[in-house]
């Protein structure tokens, strides 16, 4: 993970797609080994994220959240990570839409993020934990509301911030 924070915060897309293919080899090699396959899908994920917003390419982008799902979908649904990855699948189509501009994106964002408030809400360890994921989740309903003037966004967001607010 540190060689993608680094080749990423030196904007390195060779370096960032080295990574890629050393982990997508690994991936391939333990394809077989369940405990070994959410966190490297999650790196994985992490690194074509990164590859995403060097290269501005919206495919990467898609290719990142589908990774970071693929990592969250196969921890167990008490593991508090499940809920955590799911957060940062959402967070990747929101940044896709910050290349985009397709609502689409943010649509997709707020249906992964409201699954992941469900999943933090189950397994949180921390107050903290529940706040940060109904504010995710918040600010991203009023993103929708402010983007296509949706006030059943706007309702869910103020609801969901209220919970952030209350939780924290």
């Amino acid at each position: 993970m540190r060689e993608i924070l680094r080749a990423s915060g030196e904007q390195d897309l060779e370096s960032i797609d080295q990574v890629i293919a050393r982990l997508e080899g690994l991936d391939e090699a333990l394809s077989e080994s369940a405990a070994a396959l959410s966190p490297l899908r999650y790196a994985l994920g992490v690194a074509w994220r990164a590859h995403a917003e060097v290269a501005a390419s919206a495919d990467a982008y898609d290719k990142a959240a589908a990774l970071i799902m693929e990592a969250a979908d196969a921890r167990a649904e008490e593991d508090p990570r499940r809920g955590a990855y799911r957060m940062q699948a959402g967070e990747t189509l929101i940044a896709k839409f910050d290349r985009s501009d397709d609502i689409n994106d943010v649509d997709d964002a707020v249906a992964v993020l409201q699954t992941a408030f469900k999943e933090v809400s189950l397994t949180a360890t921390e107050p903290g934990d529940t706040a940060e994921a109904a504010g995710r989740l918040g600010h991203t309903l009023a993103y929708r509301a402010l983007l296509a003037s949706d006030i059943g966004a706007l309702d869910e967001s103020i609801r969901m911030l209220r919970i952030a607010v209350d939780t924290s």
